[in-house]
């Protein structure tokens, strides 16, 4: 058998192979959130939607020789989400009562038979974080309302309330379908087309991790994208020596911890943090010069594996990093590193890793003073991350150096100069228009509790949905004239100040009533961003103006440095 082996086949194909697909257990958890989902989405919905062309979903590479089944060294992201598609897909004809399609469509892509076991298992079966949770409520057929509340339960693993979220969208948009005159039947029929006619993969066998990265080199050497990560595996696993063994126990921990999607993105973060500045297209190339005898990919790689912890507690509220802060501490941290996510601005990663690794005792406040700057000049003014870079590179080596963390003397010394002061920020925010639910809801979350004097992060924020009052789609029995909304409404749907929060149960009541019907509801709402609107006689252009504008003069007090 040659070492590696390629075919291009049709997805259906590819899924309805024989035996269970393998994630390793110590890959990458499933980590796409709903931007990631919300892209495949888009890219696959014409093809069965509208039968429109053909769509080539990559290349999957699998390694053979082991007892139990196909391992899938890249792609099990794209391949999860597909199934989730399908999961979804299959709880819609469930919901249609329309067994015999469920039937199929569980034997021929969710269930594969297990030979040792004598019985059938899931055909992809997940890494060790994920594979209970998939098993269960992905394959196993959970109701759809236990996911949506999974989804938001802080109790559970990031990488778990993804695969519900990604549950939860796809069912949403398949749902969407069956509103516009598409029985489940003829729903389930586009979509199988799809995967077996219209959608292609390049499928790569292998027959060892070590064929894998050979193959991954060659093809970056011929001018083929590839992902670094993969380039600087093979490349530490290359000159580790006698060292080998220790090297790739090492970077299985960094996988396990990060996962192929964040890994390359925390080896740049540590190497600025640690090292000083370096590019996105040299950081290969800077590693690859610097790290290249058998002792020195000893100690990088044990430097690696032991910051990637720290990295991925940046990102999981829940992480056993946080512990050591105590209890009382604990509902302050997870709210600020949930944010962390929000404000989607991973440059301070740079210095927060540093002071993780340098001082965790002054880590608090740090982080503290970080998110309002980003707020600040990332979230709300949208100035230059350039601009920003070699200031935070600065400011974690100036950490380093000194051994301690000072979060006021980090702001005086390095980011004063780059802040947005009051004036300019009010400007900005009194214009800002957010298109994430997700960072809306923070936004709004914290100006609540800044009028109500509660602080949401140690009580715990009412579960509450986002409502946008001036409503995104509009109807016949919402009044809309051109003079209220200059150059028309949609300019304004997404503005700040067209946003409240409201219960879930009064959020589906309203939907897209009239502003008097939605005015009496908000007067009885419990939170007091809500109640507020109330005192609006009629909803337009002005009215949206001035509680942002009014927003913005709260905002001053709450994002503020140091």
């Amino acid at each position: 058998m040659a070492p590696v082996s390629s075919e291009v086949t049709s997805l259906g194909r590819f899924l309805r192979g024989e035996r269970a697909f393998v994630v390793p257990r110590f890959q990458r958890h499933y980590s796409w959130d709903e931007d990631h989902v919300e892209i495949f989405w888009r890219d696959i919905f014409n093809i069965f939607a509208e039968d429109d062309g053909d769509y080539f979903l990559g290349a999957i590479v699998v390694r053979h020789c082991d007892p139990e089944g196909p391992i899938v060294i890249d792609g099990q992201q794209r391949l999860i989400t597909v199934s989730i598609l399908l999961a979804a897909l299959r709880s819609i004809l469930a919901e249609g009562d329309q067994s015999e399609g469920v039937e199929k469509l569980v034997r021929a892509f969710l269930l594969a038979d297990d030979a040792a076991a004598d019985a059938v298992a899931p055909r992809i079966m997940l890494n060790r974080a994920d594979r209970s949770f998939y098993d269960r409520y992905i394959v196993g057929e959970s109701r759809v309302d236990e996911l949506m509340r999974m989804r938001r339960d802080d109790s559970l693993p990031l990488s778990n309330r993804l695969l519900a979220d990604c549950f939860c969208f796809m069912h949403r948009q398949l749902q969407s379908f069956t509103a516009r005159d598409w029985t489940p039947q003829d729903l389930a029929r586009a979509v199988l087309k799809a995967i077996d006619e219209k959608i292609y993969i390049i499928r790569l066998d292998v027959r060892s991790d070590y064929d894998a990265f050979v193959l991954f080199e060659t093809l970056n050497d011929r001018g083929l994208s590839l992902s670094e990560s993969d380039l600087l595996k093979n490349h530490l696993l290359a000159a580790a020596g006698p060292h080998l063994k220790d090297t790739q126990a090492d970077w299985e921990t960094i996988e396990g911890n990060l996962g192929g999607e964040r890994l390359l993105k925390f080896v740049r973060h540590h190497w600025l943090s640690s090292r000083g500045m370096t590019s996105r297209a040299g950081l290969y190339p800077d590693i690859k010069r610097a790290v290249s005898t058998p002792q020195t990919v000893a100690a990088y790689t044990e430097e690696l594996c032991s910051a990637s912890e720290y990295y991925d507690s940046l990102r999981d509220p829940n992480s056993r990093i946080w512990a050591a802060y105590g209890p009382e501490r604990q509902p302050w941290l997870r709210e600020r590193i949930d944010c962390l996510r929000l404000l989607r601005s991973d440059q301070i990663f740079v210095v927060l890793l540093a002071a993780l690794e340098t001082d965790r005792e002054g880590f608090p406040d740090l982080l503290d003073m970080l998110i309002s700057f980003t707020f600040r000049y990332t979230t709300i003014c949208n100035l230059s991350p350039s601009a920003l870079l070699p200031v935070l590179i600065a400011a974690a080596q100036h950490i380093r150096e000194s051994g301690r963390v000072d979060a006021e003397e980090i702001f005086r010394q390095f980011l004063s100069p780059l802040y947005p002061d009051d004036s300019q920020f009010h400007s900005a925010f009194s214009r800002r228009a957010i298109r994430y639910n997700g960072l809306a809801r923070y936004v709004l979350n914290k100006l609540n509790d800044q009028i109500s004097g509660v602080d949401g992060a140690a009580q715990g924020h009412p579960i509450t949905d986002l409502e946008h009052i001036l409503p995104k789609r509009f109807q016949r029995n919402w009044t809309v004239e051109r003079k209220d909304f200059p150059g028309g409404p949609e300019k304004y749907v997404h503005r700040l100040g067209n946003m409240t929060l409201l219960t879930t149960n009064l959020n589906r009541e309203l939907g897209n009533q009239p502003y008097e019907v939605k005015r009496d509801a908000f007067a009885q709402e419990a939170l007091e961003i809500t109640r507020m609107i109330a005192d609006e006689p009629r909803w337009t252009a002005d009215a949206i103006g001035r509680r942002q504008n009014w927003m913005a003069g709260l905002a001053i007090k709450i994002w503020r440095c140091p």
